[in-house]
């Protein structure tokens, strides 16, 4: 029954431009009752908007997507995915909580794996941000991963954040961190 539906989904889908995908699909999910199928609406709703640039409702539905998945795997991989699109957009009291529902998840091991993989997102999405000419948006970053990260990775994190304040004319922040 559900593969029929997603065939279905997937035909209609086909013939029509992305905006009236995303109406159809956002239409459909509230008609469906079933986990599977309400899932894989999320994650086409999700590719959609990612496709979009609108990283905020990916993140929302990769999140619906990982609250309907059935094992834990799926639930951690839905979990990273909206975690990487709330951090495209810098809303990082929500990937910080999307990050914990991830970790409540897994083993200790897989933990550590998942914590350094969040800081190398954020670190590239810094350098993007700097790249584009995004000083303030890459500083927020870096703030946020210098209050996550430990004492060793923080003397690296220092000097950027001296440069990008220097940048930016937060003279006080920087002579903050440089001691003086």
């Amino acid at each position: 029954m559900t593969e029929r539906e997603k065939k279905e989904i997937e035909e209609k889908l086909e013939i029509m431009t992305p905006f009236l995908q995303l109406e159809f699909l956002e239409k459909k999910l509230n008609e469906v009752e079933t986990f599977d199928i309400k899932r894989f609406i999320h994650q086409k709703l999700a590719k959609l908007y990612f496709e979009k640039k609108m990283f905020n409702e990916s993140g929302k539905h990769m999140e619906n997507s990982a609250e309907t998945a059935i094992t834990r795997k799926e639930k951690r991989n839905d979990y990273m995915r909206a975690l990487e699109m709330y951090t495209r957009v810098g809303d990082f009291e929500k990937s910080e909580l999307i990050m914990n529902k991830a970790l409540a998840l897994v083993d200790q091991n897989e933990q550590l794996e998942m914590k350094a993989l969040r800081k190398q997102f954020l670190m590239s999405q810094a350098e993007r941000f700097e790249l584009k000419g995004k000083n303030n948006n890459a500083l927020k970053v870096y703030e946020f991963v210098f209050r996550i990260c430990d004492d060793a990775e923080r003397e690296k994190l220092k000097d950027k954040l001296i440069e990008l304040y220097e940048k930016l004319g937060k003279i006080r922040e920087a002579n903050s961190l440089k001691g003086i």
